[in-house]
């Protein structure tokens, strides 16, 4: 018999806060108030392409005595972030990271520096390069349907789809690290190759979050 969940055992790791601009309402106060008030003890902010809103959080969650989790839903490029061609880096992804430690509170901020000073081409992105380079410390999750392992499940190319999973998983899951969003599909079709991700993931350790 498994035992039964508690509040606390649940942690809210994607959130969106008026900090994403033109995609998130919540106001930090009142999602601390929440969180509190359902008897969690740890909340995440993952705003789009910034960290503005994680000193308030932080704040916030020690006065309420609750665990703030520091991250961010990064844009990663299409190809490298120093890449401006409209012809081809336009399309960007979407992969959320969230600081394990203060190692990895400082890799964010320089990950995101670099995507405000270099990558900065409509969105700030950042790239392969700068997620291998500062991923110690940083718990990923695989990210949303806009991430480019959800993007190639949905365009049906399972080979990419596996490719990116397993540099994702040499990469950041190295220091046992990485998550996999759980998302629900309604389609048949990407619900099968969804399912044969999953397995595969299942197969390796990765967590789920």
């Amino acid at each position: 018999m498994e035992p039964k969940l508690k509040p606390s055992d649940f942690v809210h790791l994607h959130n969106h806060t008026h900090y994403s601009l033109l995609d998130g309402l919540t106001k930090i106060p009142e999602l601390v108030e929440f969180v509190k008030s359902e008897g969690m003890e740890a909340v995440a902010v993952t705003d789009h392409g910034t960290m503005s809103g994680l000193v308030e959080l932080y704040k916030e969650c020690n006065a309420a005595g609750i665990k703030p989790l520091l991250g961010l839903e990064a844009y990663v490029a299409a190809r490298k972030r120093t890449d401006k061609d409209p012809a081809h880096d336009k399309q960007r992804f979407h992969i959320t990271l969230i600081a394990m430690n203060n190692i990895g509170y400082e890799n964010l901020c320089r990950i995101m520096s670099n995507a405000e000073i270099e990558g900065k081409y409509y969105k700030p992105r950042t790239d392969h390069e700068d997620l291998e380079k500062y991923s110690e410390g940083v718990i990923c999750l695989s990210g949303c349907m806009g991430s480019e392992i959800s993007e190639a499940i949905r365009a049906g190319d399972d080979k990419r789809a596996f490719e990116l999973i397993d540099w994702y998983r040499n990469v950041i899951w190295r220091c046992k690290t990485m998550g996999i969003h759980s998302l629900r599909h309604t389609r048949q079709s990407r619900k099968k190759s969804m399912i044969g991700t999953w397995l595969t993931l299942k197969s390796w350790g990765c967590r789920w979050w």
